[in-house]
């Protein structure tokens, strides 16, 4: 959850911080402000992660694989529009919820065994 939430923090500071790279990169983006929104949830959902600690609560567990899902998801949906980036970003988005569900079931199945 760490790596997941230094991801979304550094990727959703990025377009706040330097737009126009942001675009250069991701393409362009015919609202700002949604983008800009959009990015400020990456922020708080990231370090929201990232205060999570070595054993985090569950809710911030569902939070990460609900926002990796719903971020792969929303890649995946409008691939056909999209640069190629965002099929890469999906990819790790899965990464990161497999990481995340394998973390989740082996802390639960040490709780189980205490």
């Amino acid at each position: 959850m760490r790596v997941q939430g230094g991801y979304y923090l550094i990727g959703g500071l990025w377009p706040l911080v330097h737009f126009r790279s942001f675009e250069k990169v991701t393409g362009r983006k015919p609202d700002r402000f949604v983008t800009e929104v959009a990015s400020a949830l990456y922020v708080a959902i990231g370090a929201a992660l990232l205060a999570g600690g070595k054993r985090p609560p569950l809710h911030l567990r569902t939070l990460a694989v609900l926002a990796g899902g719903a971020s792969a998801g929303l890649d995946l949906r409008h691939r056909p529009a999209l640069r190629a980036v965002y099929l890469a970003e999906a990819a790790l988005e899965g990464l990161l919820i497999v990481a995340s569900l394998r973390e989740w079931m082996k802390d639960s199945s040490k709780e189980a065994l205490a």
